[in-house]
C-alpha cells in the first residue's frame, strides 16, 4: 500500500524536486519511494531565523535537492546541529538533535524534519516566539 494524499484545490507539494499544484481537489496514491513535502511543511528562507528553524531549512533543502546539490545542505545542517548542541544545556533538545543527526546520517531526512518540527515548537515556547502557523505562504488561486 502506498501513501495516499488528499489535496485541496491550489494546494502545492514538492515531489523529487518538482513543484506540483492541484488544480482541483484530488487524491494521489504514491506507490514508490519519493522525496515529498506538502506545501504546509515547506519552510521559506525568510522564516529560517532561529537555531531550530535554520536546522529545519537546511535538512529540508537536502531532502528535496538533487544528488549534486545535497552535500552542501547536509554540511550546513550538520554545522547548525553542532552549533545548537554547543549552545544548549537542555537534555530534551540534545536528545532531539542527536536523533536528528542520526536520521540525517541514515538519509532519513523526512524523519529528521518531523523531529525538527517538535524542536521548533519547543523553541517557540522557550524563546516566547509567536507560533509559525505554516512554513510557507498558502497557495493562492
Amino acid at each position: 500500500m502506498g501513501l495516499k494524499l488528499n489535496l485541496r484545490a491550489n494546494e502545492r507539494l514538492v515531489i523529487n524536486g518538482a513543484l506540483l499544484t492541484a488544480l482541483k481537489p484530488t487524491s494521489l496514491l504514491i506507490n514508490n519511494q519519493v522525496s515529498m513535502l506538502l506545501e504546509r511543511h515547506i519552510m521559506r528562507p525568510e522564516h529560517a531565523n532561529t537555531p531550530a528553524r535554520r536546522v529545519y531549512f537546511a535538512i529540508q533543502c537536502a531532502y528535496i535537492a538533487d544528488a549534486s546539490e545535497r552535500q552542501v545542505f547536509l554540511d550546513q545542517a550538520t554545522t547548525y546541529i553542532q552549533d545548537f548542541e554547543g549552545a544548549t544545556e537542555s537534555p530534551k533538545v540534545r536528545g532531539l538533535l542527536t536523533d536528528m543527526r542520526r536520521n540525517v546520517e541514515q538519509r532519513a531526512y523526512y524523519d529528521a524534519l518531523k523531529l525538527c518540527r517538535d524542536l521548533i515548537g519547543y523553541e517557540q515556547i522557550v524563546l516566547n516566539l509567536p507560533p509559525l502557523d505554516a512554513f510557507s505562504t498558502p497557495a493562492t488561486g
